[in-house]
Parts: structure tokens; C-alpha cells; sequence
């Protein structure tokens, strides 16, 4: 389990290189953390922070911990998102839902963290890479799983807001699994979202939130629909319309692909 590649461009390298190696020597492998944790390796990194396989001695079974570089922290929106991550995903108990058990502090140097349920397997971006497109009858399992999971947290009142193939875990027993709710929010009944600006992954993001309109269960559903264009076709729905330009970044719009006929 990683943080998002995309997320890379948060802090400067410098700033990361020496940061990271603070997060490492706080978590190296075989150091007890809050004498309850032991850590045994790093399996993911990216410019928000890193996250570890350890042991919860405890509980005696294989944790992850997710660590936010600490420096992220000290702004306010960002703190936000990490304390919602938790707070939500909290809530939502279900097989195709990561768990996220509790929030924690590194006692020797305030370093906030949480432990979440350890996964064996990919995310689905690491097997459209390898495959490009997947098998019809593989498709519709892992699209059932997805939709399982997302029911559930709608009828919990949370929107996940950033369904891409990179928040979906293939287990190595064939269960799928949502993650990554950092940005993800209570559904709402009145609109207050109209002053934000939008949060998750332009290519995966339903043209009402593209346009600075209330996100909704429809959003997501919108997402997984392009989750499953592209598992089928090893490409990304694009279509036959202008993409909204009220708050792209200059440096994305020159990234963006061009639109096509589909």
C-alpha cells in the first residue's frame, strides 16, 4: 500500500530527502513504536509521507501505518484531510472497505500516524500496467466488489470523491478493496460546495464537479464507470466535449490528451 504517485509535488525534494530519512530512522525495521508496533519494512512511499508493514504486539497480527510527513501537518487543509481520512474511514466497516483501525502519535518525536488493515496483492493501476485491459469475466468481479464497498459507504453518508484505479486493492484472495479516503466527505443536503475548489483526479471526475458543482453518490458512481471503460479497453473514456477550464492549472492543462471520438 502506497501514497499516490500523483501526490509527489507537494513538498520540495530537499525538504522530502530530509524528512524522509527522519521517518525512516523513526520507523526502521525492528524498532517498537509506542511499545506496540514493530516495525518490519517500508512498502510504499511518495511526497506525502510513507507507509510501513509493522507487527501490533498487541494484537499480535500484521498492521500498516500510514505516515503523513510531519511538516504536511503543520497546514491546516492538509491536517483536515488526514484527520477526515480517519474519522470516516472509521466508520465504514465493510470486506470490500480497507479498515482503518485508530490514530496515533510516535511518543519520541510527534510524529501522528494511523494503523489500517495490512493488504497482500496491487492496486488495480499496477495490474492495468502489466494486462492493459482485463479479462470480461475478472472485470465484472472486481466492478461487483467496488460497487459493494461504495454502497455501503453511501448508505454510511460518505462520498469517496477520488475512485481511480490507484485506490483499488486486487488482494492476493481475489477480494477487491476501496482505500484511500482522504478526501472524501459527508454527503450533503444543501449545497456548499460551490465556493471549494474541486478535490480527485480530473480524468476519473464527473463533469458536475468539474465544474465546481456539488459532489453526489452519482459522482462516484460517474468515477467507477471510468474505472470500468478502462479496464475493459486500457484506455480512458475522453469523448466528445471541451474539458472545463474554470480552475485547471495552466501546467495541467498542457499535460491534458487531447479529446476523441469514442
Amino acid at each position: 500500500m502506497a501514497f499516490n504517485p500523483q501526490d509527489d509535488q507537494v513538498v520540495d525534494k530537499t525538504a522530502f530527502k530530509t524528512t524522509r530519512q527522519v521517518l525512516l530512522t523513526r520507523f526502521e525495521p525492528g524498532r517498537i513504536v509506542n511499545d506496540r508496533f514493530e516495525v518490519v519494512e517500508l512498502i510504499g512511499e511518495g511526497g506525502m509521507g510513507m507507509v510501513f508493514r509493522a507487527t501490533d504486539l498487541r494484537l499480535n497480527r500484521d498492521v500498516a501505518l500510514k505516515v503523513p510527513l510531519p511538516e504536511l501537518l503543520e497546514d491546516a487543509e492538509v491536517l483536515k484531510r488526514f484527520q477526515r481520512e480517519v474519522a470516516l474511514s472509521t466508520t465504514l466497516g465493510h470486506p470490500n472497505i480497507v479498515r482503518v483501525h485508530d490514530l496515533h502519535e510516535e511518543s519520541t518525536a510527534n510524529i501522528s500516524f494511523f494503523s489500517m488493515e495490512y493488504l497482500t496483492g496491487q492496486i488495480l493501476r499496477s495490474k492495468l500496467l502489466e494486462e492493459e485491459c482485463l479479462a470480461l469475466d475478472r472485470v465484472k468481479v472486481i466492478l461487483d466488489q467496488i460497487l459493494s464497498g461504495l454502497g455501503h459507504a453511501h448508505q454510511k453518508g460518505v462520498l469517496h470523491r477520488d475512485i481511480k484505479p490507484e485506490n483499488i486493492f486486487l488482494c492476493k484472495d481475489g477480494t477487491v478493496k476501496l482505500m484511500d479516503f482522504g478526501i472524501a466527505s459527508p454527503i450533503r443536503k444543501t449545497s456548499r460546495w460551490t465556493q471549494l475548489q474541486p478535490s480527485g483526479t480530473f480524468d476519473y471526475m464527473a463533469p458536475e464537479l468539474r465544474q465546481q458543482k456539488d459532489p453526489s453518490p452519482a459522482s462516484d458512481i460517474y468515477s467507477v464507470g471510468v474505472v470500468l471503460y478502462e479496464m475493459l479497453t486500457g484506455d480512458l473514456p475522453v469523448g466528445r466535449f471541451e474539458c472545463p477550464q474554470l480552475w485547471i492549472p495552466a501546467s495541467t492543462q498542457s499535460g491534458m490528451k487531447s479529446s476523441t471520438s469514442v
